[in-house]
């Protein structure tokens, strides 16, 4: 009976710019993500692997990287592993699935880049079907028209977004595949349900890449033989990736101190008030940096100066008076601007304290 690996969405070849070197270190840990994907399939036993889409940020990759999937999936031998191109690494022009034939491939491996075409893997009475993207957009359900064969096990695979605008998927689509299983790609993390009476799975990605998203990574093991079948969600990620909000130094220190570790990466704010210690938040940091794979703490916090510190006749005072000005004229993309000059320009204007 088969018992199915499901993944997608690894995304190998991010680039991770906004994060500097860190995202050197990020994208290692994608390729380790890959290997712990066909390990767990080792170690799981798995019959068949399936790739939802998503397996490469892009649909222009460069060899070195792809060569690296193709002998990670190699060590399964003949387990079969049944890909399919999403909206990430669609079949556009330049895709790199066209080149996979110019580059030695395991026999284990199957690449799928026709619509609605069927790979029937006869040892495991499976049969797969596979939608592909053939753009990063389409209006169009991937699951439209889509049916499994009555007879043996079916697994349609395909990449979209959840009751989405782009290669939308519901519901309603899933109930009349008629398959037993529908394996899904493109949403940031896991989900799971049925449709009618199909067991169906958004598989997340194996490895966490974005801030904006909460939650495990993953991937998915699933079992046909049961009624109704099941699809159990494995965690696997490493990293773990943050935003949060300090409302003052004090705070910020805490959340630090909570939230350090060599495999998380914490994007955090500083809000509230204050008057001078515009250079504070540099030293509070300084000592964090070396205990996060990234750290970036925004300072938002809004400076009031003391009037009394700072007599208009004074030059300080004038230069405070004439930057307020300006922050009150100041259209919304210049405010940050003008709030970062009125608190280093004060800060600098503050008396040195004796203590």
């Amino acid at each position: 009976m088969p018992k199915i690996l499901h993944t997608a969405d690894l995304r190998l070849g991010a680039k991770f710019l906004g994060l500097g070197r860190a995202g050197d270190k990020v994208r290692a840990q994608l390729k380790r993500s890959w290997t712990a994907v066909i390990e767990t399939a080792i170690a799981e036993k798995v019959d068949a692997v399936i790739v939802a889409g998503g397996l490469f940020d892009s649909s222009e990759v460069s060899r070195p990287a792809i060569e690296f999937i193709l002998k990670e999936i190699a060590r399964l031998g003949k387990v079969p592993v049944v890909m399919v191109p999403g909206m990430c690494d669609h079949l556009g022009k330049g895709s790199l699935y066209y080149h996979f034939d110019l580059i030695e491939r395991p026999e284990n491996l199957f690449v799928i880049v026709t619509p609605n075409e069927t790979l029937k893997l006869k040892e495991l009475n499976l049969a797969v079907i596979g939608c592909p993207a053939f753009g990063p957009k389409s209006k169009e359900s991937p699951l439209s028209g889509v049916r499994a064969p009555k007879d043996g096990f079916s697994v349609i695979v395909a990449a979209g977004t959840w009751h989405g605008d782009n290669h939308p998927i519901s519901e309603s689509e899933i109930a009349k595949t008629g398959a037993h299983y529908v394996a899904l790609g493109g949403e940031p993390s896991f989900k799971s349900g049925v449709g009618g009476e199909i067991t169906y799975a958004f598989s997340g990605p194996p490895e966490a890449t974005s801030f904006s998203v909460s939650g495990a990574a993953g991937i998915v093991i699933v079992d046909l033989a049961k009624k109704p079948v099941t699809a159990e969600f494995q965690p696997l990620g490493v990293l773990v990736w943050k935003q949060e909000t300090a409302s003052s130094v004090e705070s910020l220190k805490n959340l630090l101190e909570r939230e350090r570790g060599e495999n998380r990466l914490l994007q955090g704010r500083l809000t509230g008030e204050h008057q001078t210690g515009f250079f504070e938040l540099d030293e509070t940091i300084k000592g964090f940096k070396d205990q996060f794979l990234f750290l970036n703490i925004k300072d938002e916090r809004k400076f009031t100066a003391d009037k009394a510190q700072f007599p208009l006749q004074t030059v300080a005072g004038q230069f405070i008076h004439l930057v307020e000005e300006n922050l009150k004229k100041s259209r919304p993309e210049e405010k940050e601007f003008y709030q970062e000059v009125l608190s280093l320009g004060t800060s600098l204007a503050s008396p040195i304290s004796k203590e």
